[in-house]
């Protein structure tokens, strides 16, 4: 971020422009922070730290990965379907 703070532009619409997308950056970049620690949090409570744990031993699955299907699926078990009687 700092060698975009660096850039010298001749224009002063140019600075202005470059300044409001450099602020914004910044802004967006403490958002994600934020949000990510508060996933992590979550992911450590009494909730979710176990089924976190079981979906993190998935090769592939992070713990951000495994946050986002624990929490859009919510409740896991709404999804069983109920087998067919024998004949």
């Amino acid at each position: 971020m700092n060698w975009l703070e660096s850039i010298d532009m001749e224009l002063e619409g140019g600075k202005d422009t470059l300044h409001v997308l450099i602020l914004e950056c910044k802004k967006l970049r403490n958002s994600i922070l934020r949000i990510r620690n508060q996933i992590r949090l979550l992911s450590n409570t009494e909730s979710y730290s176990n089924k976190v744990m079981l979906l993190r031993s998935i090769p592939g699955i992070v713990l951000l990965t495994a946050m986002t299907i624990l929490t859009e699926l919510d409740i896991i078990n709404r999804f069983r379907c109920k087998l067919p009687q024998k004949l």
